[in-house]
């Protein structure tokens, strides 16, 4: 028997939560197996990622933080949580990035969902930038994030003028737009 999530909230914050909670748990366990394609060796490692999750949703709902309208609903959003810390912990495992989370007892005054997704935002960004060439990355990061005139960006990277680094710049940007395009249409973008 599925636990409507409004009597999952009230019994979280009426403090009579085992039983919701143990359901909620028996019914998202076999989710996060598949996500993280459990083995015998992956097993303790997919029920602490949604033990985790979980007590990220727990701590929200206590502090008035969980967002009730959540289109997916708490089993959504709890999965969604879960997908994030294993793509992040999976990331850390192979040393592709240094992450440096708050512990969960730092939680109560963050949103961690927003942080996780803007860290994915971010890793996009970054792999998107890193397919342009180094001084179409340079034309871009002087002009665009460092709102530098033409005439300043033309001195600091060695073009002749203000125009051949506008002409520069439009071709970078054009560059991006295609990369951009490519992987929408191809609906590949990943962190």
């Amino acid at each position: 028997m599925k636990i409507e999530d409004k009597d999952i909230l009230k019994a979280i914050r009426s403090g009579e939560d085992h039983k919701a909670l143990e359901a909620l748990y028996k019914y998202l366990l076999p989710h996060i197996y598949k996500l993280v394609n459990v083995g015998k060796d992956k097993e303790e490692e997919a029920k602490d990622i949604l033990q985790e999750a979980m007590l990220i949703f727990y701590k929200q709902v206590i502090n008035n933080k969980f967002d009730e309208s959540y289109s997916n609903g708490i089993r959504g959003f709890i999965y969604s949580v879960a997908r994030n810390l294993w793509i992040n912990q999976t990331k850390k495992n192979k040393k592709f990035i240094d992450l440096n989370y708050q512990s969960i007892e730092n939680i109560k005054d963050t949103n961690i969902l927003d942080e996780l997704e803007i860290k994915e935002k971010n890793q996009l960004i970054e792999n998107i930038f890193s397919r342009l060439g180094d001084k179409c990355r340079e034309l871009l990061r002087l002009s665009i994030f460092e709102e530098l005139s033409m005439k300043e960006v033309a001195e600091k990277t060695g073009y002749p003028n203000p125009n051949a680094a506008t002409v520069a710049a439009h071709r970078c940007k054009k560059s991006l737009l295609e990369i951009l395009k490519k992987y929408k249409s191809a609906n590949t973008i990943t962190p």
